[in-house]
Parts: structure tokens; sequence; C-alpha cells
């Protein structure tokens, strides 16, 4: 069997999971109605085993089993918020898979295309970054068409906008790869310190999107106003952690971040159509060229 296939198999066995203990044998049946082949997905007790400790090792996904009521279940603490992060983690491995896993609603599903994420070299990153050891790899830039050996301290993986990034420390500065352009992957056995690299998560907690800040720039406080239909839209989605949104004047809202503003965060802004910057008056001048340039 296929790396692809073990890891199709592992991040279904997540995304069931996820939503509430079952018997080998429920796993076993929804694993056949999630496979196109017949045989694709079989597998026998003691591949399971070695699936829940593979799980585990890859993916920091503990999953026990339970005596009495005769079920695996996935281990997690009382932290609520742990909890909510952690189903989104699960289905962040495949979105779609408690979709795909019945057929009966195939039909009825109409799935984005545009993933371009090479999923395979996930595990082989994953366990890099677990274990604190380098990784090399080959890696295409686009813009220069050539190709470049990379070796790298691996810190997170980020997705947006139907890809997926490798967030790591190259020559003492903060890079991003696009997976899908990577090849070669090799984790190596010289290992980095993870407690001397920057507080990427920190970073990442006050940004919206993939780019980061600039060196030099610095959080800001953000307000602009939007109409009652955008409200709901944001209402529903947040924008970032920070969003506080209050009624305004002549039946508008007034939106309050406190972020990095970078070129994804003025990018969204810009494809809200009806907003109206208050502060800080550069984004406000940003906003209104980029208007004006459209008519």
């Amino acid at each position: 069997m296929s790396k692809n296939e073990i890891a199709k198999r592992q991040r279904l066995i997540i995304s069931m999971l996820s939503y509430g203990p079952m018997n080998l044998n429920e796993i076993t049946r929804r694993l056949h109605e999630a496979s196109d082949n017949e045989d694709e997905l079989n597998f026998s007790r003691s591949t399971f085993k070695r699936d829940i400790h593979d799980i585990g090792y890859l993916y920091g996904v503990m999953i026990e089993f339970d005596f009495h009521t005769r079920r695996y279940y996935i281990a997690s603490g009382d932290d609520k918020v742990s909890s909510v992060y952690d189903t989104r983690l699960y289905e962040t491995l495949d979105p779609c898979d408690s979709l795909k896993a019945d057929r009966r609603y195939r039909q009825f599903i109409l799935l984005d295309e545009r993933n371009v994420c090479d999923e395979h070299n996930l595990p082989t990153i994953l366990s890099a970054m677990e274990s604190n050891k380098m990784l090399s790899f080959c890696y295409y830039n686009f813009e220069k068409d050539e190709h470049t050996e990379r070796t790298v301290a691996p810190c997170f993986v980020k997705e947006s906008k139907y890809r997926w990034y490798l967030i790591a420390m190259e020559n003492n500065q903060v890079r991003m790869f696009a997976l899908e352009r990577m090849s070669r992957i090799f984790k190596m056995k010289k290992k980095f310190d993870r407690k001397s690299l920057p507080d990427i998560k920190a970073i990442y907690d006050n940004c919206f999107g993939l780019n980061m800040p600039k060196a030099g720039e610095k959080i800001e406080d953000v307000v602009f106003t939007v109409n009652a239909v955008n409200r709901r839209y944001l209402e529903s989605l947040p924008l970032h952690w920070s969003q506080v949104i209050t009624d305004g004047d002549d039946g508008r809202s007034m939106v309050s971040l406190h972020l990095y503003i970078t070129y994804d965060f003025v990018m969204e802004l810009r494809s809200m159509g009806d907003i109206e910057v208050i502060e800080p008056k550069h984004l406000k001048d940003k906003i209104a060229c980029a208007t004006s340039n459209l008519m």
C-alpha cells in the first residue's frame, strides 16, 4: 500500500473519531464506505494498532480504547480552547473526509478541486518538527523559474487559500515554502534548538492570512465602518480574534481590530467593497488609492 493510501486512511480515522467514539467494526465499515476501491482501505486489527501508534507520533493525536464501552476515542484534556483547536486541526487534515466517508452523499456535494497540497509530504515534515530535526529539500521558485537546495529548521505548517506552507527558519530568517513546490524532502540527523527560535506563533496570532509583518512594523489599532450586509458576514466569520463590532451612525457599524497591517489584510479589506477606514491614516490612504484606481 502506498504512503498516500496510508495517510488517507489515518486522516479518515482521525476525522471519524473527532466526532465521537466508535468500535472497530464501525470504523471498518466507514472506511469501506469512503473507499472507491473495495480493498484500498481494508485493514486488520494489527494494522489498526500500527495506525494508532503512527497517528500519535505524526499528528500528536492520542487514540485510546475504552474497555467499558468497547470503543476507541480521541483522548483530550479539559481545556475548552484546546478542544476547539484540536477539532479544527483534525478537520484541516482533510476538511472533506467526513463528507466523503458516505457514498450516499457524494452526488450532492460540489467540492472545490483547487486543493494543490502534496499531502504525502506532511508526515515527514511533521515528524521533523516533532523531533526538532533539520529538514532538507529541493524548492522550485516560480518567479525565478529555478530549483534550489534548502536546509531549514521547520517550525510550523500553515494553510492559506487552498495551499499549505512550511514556516521555517533559514539563515536566521523566517521563510515560507509552498508544500507543492517542495521535492526530495529529507529529515536530517542534525537537530535544532526550538527554544532559540522566534515566537512565530505569537506573531501569527496578531496577523491576518499568511504574510508576516516586515521588520520594524508594529501592531496597530484598525477601525473601519461597514454596511449591514458586511457586518453579518464579519459576525459569522470574524477577520481576527481581536475583532469588535459596535453600532455606528447612519445604519453603519464600527469594526475595531488590533493586529499587524500586512499585505493579506489590506487585500482582504479591498475585497469587501463598501468599507470606510477611519484609522490608521496610512491604511485609509491605501484603501482610498485602490478604490480610485478601480474607478
